[in-house]
């Protein structure tokens, strides 16, 4: 059913409506690509650096009947 009172005018203006704003996405559309390199530049530093001096490594098992097995850590 709808009334045909129309809704009230707001009292006071709304806390995030207007030019205050503007620097906040001008702020985001600048830091949302940076993180994103950061978090590669991150990702790509560990993945090169995981086993850095590692003296051991694990061979997965090759079969059922055939555990996994300690190895000396290959050099380079």
């Amino acid at each position: 059913m709808e009334s045909k009172d129309s809704l009230p005018e707001p009292e006071a203006a709304d806390f995030f409506e207007g030019d205050q704003w503007e620097w906040l996405g001008s702020v985001s559309s600048i830091i949302v690509p940076v993180l994103i390199a950061a978090a590669v530049g991150v990702g790509l530093f560990a993945a090169k650096t995981y086993d850095t001096g590692a003296d051991a490594v694990l061979l997965q098992s090759t079969g059922e009947d055939r555990p996994a097995l300690i190895a000396p850590a290959p050099e380079g």
